[in-house]
């Protein structure tokens, strides 16, 4: 069984390095994920009141830096879970698929990984298709915490 994997949302905690980044340049402070005062959309930063040409300043921020990927906080049980894929990527071959940019975002993103307990090489593919990705690499189950990509990954693989 082949598996694919999201790494931002399912694995490392994107929306906090980046409500960070939007505090830093707008002064808008975000409650925390987990509370009900979280915007329940996936533009939960506009839906705050971040402009959208202040999300292209957030986004140059991440693209310029050499390490945002790479000091990612992981979810709650996130580690174990890379321990676990690490330990039987010979059974479940694993790909990390994510749509990361900037600096080295492949890179970034082993060194991540490693970091959080994957052993090896993690095998890392940086693509905006994650359908046409997961086609390619007859992957058998896919997480993503985006609707879209999921739909995708369906749509292409049918």
């Amino acid at each position: 069984m082949t598996l694919g994997i999201d790494v931002d949302g399912v694995l490392a905690g994107f929306n906090i390095a980046y409500a960070a980044l939007a505090t830093k340049l707008t002064g808008i402070k975000f409650p925390a994920q987990e509370s009900d005062e979280w915007p329940a959309t996936w533009d939960w930063d506009l839906a705050a009141g971040v402009t959208e040409e202040q999300q292209r300043q957030i986004w140059y921020m991440i693209k310029a830096s050499p390490c945002f990927w790479l000091d990612l906080p992981a979810h709650k049980g996130a580690a174990e879970f890379i321990s676990w894929l690490s330990q039987n990527q010979q059974k479940h071959p694993v790909y990390f698929i994510t749509n990361r940019m900037g600096i080295s975002p492949k890179w970034q993103t082993e060194r991540w990984l490693k970091r959080y307990g994957y052993l090896g090489s993690p095998s890392v593919i940086v693509t905006a298709d994650k359908g046409q990705a997961c086609k390619v690499l007859k992957a058998d189950i896919y997480i993503d915490d985006k609707t879209e990509n999921c739909q995708d990954v369906l749509t292409v693989s049918s």
